[in-house]
């Protein structure tokens, strides 16, 4: 299990209620990017930076995830600057809500993220899409 934190300063004439309201639009677009649990959407909460918090099955996927040259441009087109990407492994995770302590693959397997990195459980007839491609924003 990884995690890629991603970081975009923002310029200081950016609406921050419309930047959020951009996450609802664009959050469907991420539902079908490979090998990716879960983003969270993120905002700053005392300086100009949004970003997001990507939650991969393998580095493998979140490098693909966020190798588009694409989708770089998008956020340097949108925001005048370029995303800072850093991935992190994830050896062990405390979920309070699951009351556990588990290892990132242990973890992967009580929440059923098994079922998402099983290639049968996928349409392999869709062809494999980066970030850039289903999202416009990070």
């Amino acid at each position: 299990m990884f995690i890629s934190v991603v970081e975009i300063e923002l310029p200081s004439d950016v609406d921050l209620d419309a930047l959020k309201d951009g996450f609802h639009v664009t959050a469907p677009r991420y539902a079908e990017v490979p090998g990716l649990l879960q983003k969270y959407y993120c905002n700053g909460a005392e300086d100009q930076v949004t970003g997001g918090v990507f939650v991969w099955d393998s580095l493998e996927a979140a490098k693909a995830g966020h190798a588009d040259p694409d989708w770089r441009q998008l956020i340097n087109d949108k925001y005048g600057t370029e995303p800072r990407v850093t991935y992190f492994e994830v050896p062990v995770v405390v979920d309070n809500v699951m009351q556990k302590i588990l290892s990132g693959e242990d973890y992967l397997q009580a929440v059923g993220a098994h079922k998402v990195r099983n290639p049968s459980s996928r349409n392999t007839k869709q062809p494999r899409e980066s970030i850039a491609k289903i999202g416009e924003i990070a």
